[in-house]
């Protein structure tokens, strides 16, 4: 995966995934962590990234939604086509 892996944030994200994941916790962490860092992944394509229930916008671009969880953990808008893309996070 081509990332900024000199970025500062993106490297700490990823020691705190390895730290972390097998932590029995709810995952917060991980959504923030992956909200955080997704714009430093080129793959992903994304200017913006918010966890589900942070988007700004959310009611707006996902009508039909709510801010329960709904298995989306993080949501972004690719820098290509401002298209907006759900994501669940897994490790």
């Amino acid at each position: 995966m081509d990332t900024h892996l000199g970025s500062t944030q993106t490297a700490a994200a990823l020691d705190q995934i390895a730290a972390r994941r097998d932590d029995p916790e709810d995952g917060i962490w991980l959504e923030e962590a992956v909200a955080a860092t997704a714009p430093d992944i080129r793959e992903w394509d994304l200017g913006d990234c918010w966890r589900w229930k942070e988007r700004p916008d959310r009611e707006a671009v996902f009508p039909s939604s709510s801010q329960a969880d709904d298995g989306i953990d993080a949501v972004g808008v690719r820098r290509s086509d401002g298209q907006s893309q759900k994501q669940a996070v897994h490790v």
